[in-house]
């Protein structure tokens, strides 16, 4: 399992707005995450830091996000927050 993570957190009981939209034409992955489920069903033991070909993991969860980006619905009549 591999987690890109932009240390924000929505609570689930949200409604999106135009605010959420913009961010998520400009977001960025600050962070990234694997675990090894079947070992750490936790997921107390971030490994992404020992995976050799880490770099292309991120291009690759990085190209995805460009992708969603490209694709993405414009939404109308958003509430401002």
């Amino acid at each position: 399992m591999i987690l890109g993570l932009n240390n924000d957190t929505i609570s689930r009981p949200y409604q999106f707005s135009q605010e959420d939209y913009e961010c998520l034409k400009t977001i960025l992955i600050k962070d990234y995450e694997l675990f090894d489920l079947s070992k750490d069903f936790s997921q107390e033991n971030n490994i992404f830091d020992l995976r050799p070909k880490k770099d292309s993991i991120k291009k690759m969860i990085n190209n995805q996000l460009e992708r969603i980006r490209k694709r993405l619905y414009t939404w109308k009549n958003l509430s401002l927050k």
